[in-house]
């Protein structure tokens, strides 16, 4: 009788134990996968906000005509292939409306 009790309670105990470190690793784990994620996306923002920037420095720097509308439109896109074909386009216009054609 006393070696089945301290079998239930030695089960007991590593249960809690093992439910601990599990909760633990799970928390560590968790944190750094939300760290990497958050990482990557601001990275991945820091990249679209240049290059909104920069098509806004051509487009002013060829005395290009850019709306508030313009801006928005440039700031809202979140797509870099998007922005990029817009820095292309930005090249040779004449004004900031050229780059949304074609």
């Amino acid at each position: 009788q006393g070696m089945q009790q301290g079998m239930q309670q030695g089960m007991q105990q590593g249960m809690q134990q093992g439910m601990q470190q599990g909760m633990q690793q799970g928390m560590q784990q968790g944190m750094q996968q939300g760290m990497q994620q958050g990482m990557q996306q601001g990275m991945q923002q820091g990249i679209v906000a240049g290059r909104a920037d920069g098509l806004l420095v051509l487009l002013h720097a060829r005395g290009c005509a850019v709306t508030d509308g313009d801006v928005a439109r440039i700031r809202g896109s979140k797509d870099i292939a998007e922005l990029d074909r817009w820095l292309v386009r930005a090249s040779s216009a004449s004004s900031a409306a050229d780059i949304f054609e074609g």
